[in-house]
């Protein structure tokens, strides 16, 4: 009884903690929105995203250097009646999601005390503060980023259909998010391989599926 009752004390601080973690970082956040003006590549993605939805889309194909997914996003948000500032919650959303999914993730890997860790360090960052209010493709990129190593996770698991499907759907969606978005197909493709080395029949599967 006491074992149960402790238990679950200790998950009620791990969980204020979390919550805690969130605030600070959603309020870091928002905190500063209407003090600063866009700046030159964020015109461009407002230019871009005011026009039509199918000449949105026109004009990035027409730039390589824009990939297409932030500026549909910012598209829709102007369509809903967001303007700056209040259009950068979306990408605010995007980023605070990517926090929670990273500790997720970095829980069933390293444990609750590394993911609380990791969600601190990311919730303070100055960059990841920086980049999280961005009308560009920074925060969706660290949302489809934690979302893909979740995937991945569960593509080891459960070595079915569907996990394929579901990795290949993030991985096209990462790719027209950012085209640095590759350099983490590297070490997901390494975590995979590697279920597939421990002489389990889950990990051969899933490493023979992403082979294929």
């Amino acid at each position: 009884m006491v074992d149960r009752a402790s238990g679950a004390a200790d998950r009620n601080r791990l969980l204020g903690v979390a919550v805690l973690i969130g605030v600070v970082a959603a309020f870091l956040r928002v905190c500063n929105l209407g003090t600063f003006s866009l700046w030159l590549d964020e015109v461009f993605t407002m230019r871009v995203a005011s026009k039509p939805l199918l000449d949105t889309l026109a004009a990035c194909a027409a730039d390589a250097e824009n990939v297409p997914f932030y500026a549909v996003v910012t598209n829709l948000g102007l369509r809903a009646g967001l303007d700056d500032p209040w259009i950068r919650l979306i990408p605010i959303t995007a980023a605070l999601v990517s926090i929670a999914f990273l500790a997720v993730w970095t829980d069933r890997h390293f444990g609750r005390s590394v993911a609380l860790l990791t969600a601190a360090f990311c919730a303070l960052s100055s960059f990841h503060v920086r980049y999280s209010q961005e009308l560009r493709a920074y925060p969706y990129l660290l949302l489809i980023c934690s979302v893909t190593l979740l995937v991945a996770d569960r593509l080891s698991a459960r070595p079915d259909r569907r996990s394929v499907l579901a990795l290949a759907a993030t991985v096209a969606v990462g790719c027209y998010t950012n085209q640095t978005y590759v350099l983490v197909l590297v070490p997901v493709a390494g975590l995979v391989f590697a279920a597939g080395q421990s002489g389990s029949d889950v990990g051969r599967v899933a490493a023979s599926r992403i082979r294929l």
